[in-house]
């Protein structure tokens, strides 16, 4: 690895931390108060229950998906070998 590919990579890494640190919040925030939002939108009640509990739980992996792109940068890897 080369210095300008050592900076280039922590560049990128800092940068999704901060993409993640102003996201998460306020994704989080909706997908956590789903249902009140999807009955305020005229939706079935049934339907905004189940999806508040799919994005309820859904929410307990944000944080972890929101690291995966500096893990999966592009060109890093070699798989031609």
């Amino acid at each position: 690895m080369t210095i300008a590919s050592i900076v280039s990579v922590q560049y990128v890494w800092a940068f999704f931390e901060h993409i993640q640190t102003r996201l998460f919040q306020p994704i989080s925030f909706i997908w956590l108060h789903a249902e009140p939002i999807l009955l305020a939108m005229k939706q079935d009640p049934e339907v905004a229950r189940l999806a508040a509990v799919y994005l309820s739980w859904s929410a307990l992996g944000l944080p972890g998906s929101s690291f995966a792109p500096p893990c999966f940068e592009r060109g890093s890897h070699d798989f031609s070998k």
